[in-house]
């Protein structure tokens, strides 16, 4: 099978790029996997493509010469399309089309046209349940969470007894007063920012507890790890920090169904208060059961 992976860009080694990244290497053995950027297409996560040996990682424009109106049949059988800027660029290229929700920004609003809509969380769902009134009948759906690859985020050391390393795994602003409460309390500190995979899995498996949200707190817990969902972006108006209901062991199931952010509780993040409760509620064997919360 030929199938077709699009992103907006193969720059930062963040989430949409790591879920592509999931998929394409699950899929290279088996089938003729292209991946397309809508920018730019050779950064740090586009190299990141070629090292799978995947059969190509282009830019979009580089898929014109593809487009030929007298074509028989679509050049793609499959065709997973996320975000929506990509859509129209490759929907006439696809025999069947999967457009990929991520979030509840704009750009990840679904369009008119897909065989099948997936969302990775009940939160964006929800939020886009509008467009499904708006195209109609026929509108086929479904909920399918981040899917994590266990072989290439796994424990390469257990968990310590109490907290002496955190991390906080996150491609945004680093969160206020973190690394400065950690110095304080003489604990040591990893800030994984757009780092290659080698040094994030040994920092994540460095880290006793680690701070993060999204696919990044998935792949820190499925190392084992004790994680604190945590979002202090203000761009979905109510984000903020889940931790008053306990750490990731405790709370992932109803976490998830916002993608592990920080929003289903909407506490404000305060990191002296925040990483005291996050070192009070710290239970090694909690942690150490994180992998199996992912995998299951």
């Amino acid at each position: 099978m030929r199938i077709l992976l699009t992103c907006q860009n193969l720059v930062e080694r963040a989430g949409s790029k790591q879920y592509c990244h999931a998929l394409a290497s699950a899929w290279a053995d088996q089938h003729e996997v292209w991946v397309v950027a809508f920018g730019k297409h050779d950064g740090p996560m586009g190299q990141d493509m070629m090292a799978l040996r995947i059969h190509s990682v282009l830019h979009i424009d580089q898929l014109e010469p593809l487009m030929v109106p007298d074509l028989d049949q679509p050049f793609f059988d499959l065709g997973i399309v996320s975000p929506n800027v990509c859509f129209g660029r490759v929907r006439k290229l696809c025999r069947r089309v999967v457009n990929v929700s991520h979030g509840i920004v704009d750009l990840e609003a679904p369009v008119a046209g897909a065989d099948h809509y997936v969302y990775i969380s009940e939160e964006a769902e929800r939020h886009w349940r509008h467009a499904r009134n708006l195209m109609g009948d026929g509108w086929k759906d479904s909920v399918i969470r981040n899917a994590i690859d266990l072989s290439r985020y796994y424990p390469v050391e257990p968990p310590r007894k109490r907290v002496e390393c955190i991390a906080h795994f996150s491609n945004y602003d680093e969160l206020p007063g973190l690394a400065e409460v950690c110095l304080e309390r003489g604990i040591r500190f990893h800030r994984i920012k757009h780092k290659p995979y080698p040094v994030v899995l040994e920092q994540l498996n460095d880290a006793d507890l680690v701070f993060a949200v999204g696919r990044s707190a998935l792949e820190a817990m499925a190392c084992g790890r004790e994680v604190a969902f945590c979002d202090n972006r203000s761009y979905y108006g109510v984000d903020g920090a889940a931790l008053a209901d306990g750490l990731a062991s405790e709370v992932y199931r109803q976490a998830r169904f916002n993608n592990c952010s920080g929003r289903w509780a909407g506490h404000q993040w305060g990191p002296h208060s925040y990483i005291k409760c996050a070192i009070d509620l710290y239970s090694e064997d909690a942690a150490w059961s994180n992998r199996e919360l992912v995998a299951g």
